[in-house]
């Protein structure tokens, strides 16, 4: 039994809840308990502002925030907003790299933030309205298929996609492709982050 006891752990923080993220303490504390080493990926443990106390390997979510940003101001467009969700390192940073791109070429600013109490079709809805009462004409959403639910709830609303609105998701997922209008995306490096956690594992 101890040839087959784990030497590490990689571990994905869930973003979803409270009560999620309190199973995920537990459960790092165990591997503390148990002398296992832990590495992080993609995000921190959930939380605003909550310090990083582990090994974390993710993508650059400021560098995906501010290209996406780039691109949407590139095409034009005027009010471009950013849909963020749970409070976790990834949307904190990916939300700090839009704010400093739209600083940069002197543009308002417009946050939204999906309530979490709504299930993700009502989120999409509620997320779809808030870019129309805001005018946006541009917007980042913190996943792909976030950015296609909320497309589609745009095109039920009678605007049209770009034309309209301008909707960017992140992840680059099958899904964003599986439409004829497909969806652009901000590229999510799997490969580059399962070596380099595997990298930081071995250094540890």
């Amino acid at each position: 039994l101890l040839k087959d006891r784990p030497e590490g752990v990689f571990f994905l923080p869930s973003r979803v809840s409270a009560e999620a993220c309190r199973q995920d303490e537990w459960f790092l504390a165990e591997c503390d308990r148990s002398g296992l080493p832990v590495v992080l990926l993609d995000r921190d443990l959930r939380g605003d502002n909550r310090p990083l106390t582990r090994d974390l390997v993710a993508s650059d979510h400021f560098d995906g925030g501010v290209r996406c940003t780039e691109h949407l101001l590139a095409m034009g467009r005027k009010s471009v907003a950013c849909v963020i969700a749970s409070p976790t390192s990834s949307h904190n940073d990916r939300l700090a790299g839009y704010l400093y791109a739209l600083h940069a070429a002197g543009a308002a600013a417009h946050v939204v933030r999906a309530p979490e109490h709504l299930d993700s079709r009502e989120a999409q809805s509620w997320v779809a309205d808030e870019l129309v009462r805001r005018g946006a004409d541009g917007a980042i959403c913190y996943q792909d298929y976030v950015a296609v639910g909320v497309i589609l709830e745009l095109f039920r609303r009678g605007l049209n996609v770009p034309r309209d609105v301008a909707v960017v998701g992140c992840d680059d997922l099958p899904l964003s492709q599986s439409f004829a209008l497909g969806v652009t995306s901000y590229t999510y490096p799997s490969e580059a982050i399962a070596r380099t956690a595997l990298r930081v594992m071995t250094n540890r």
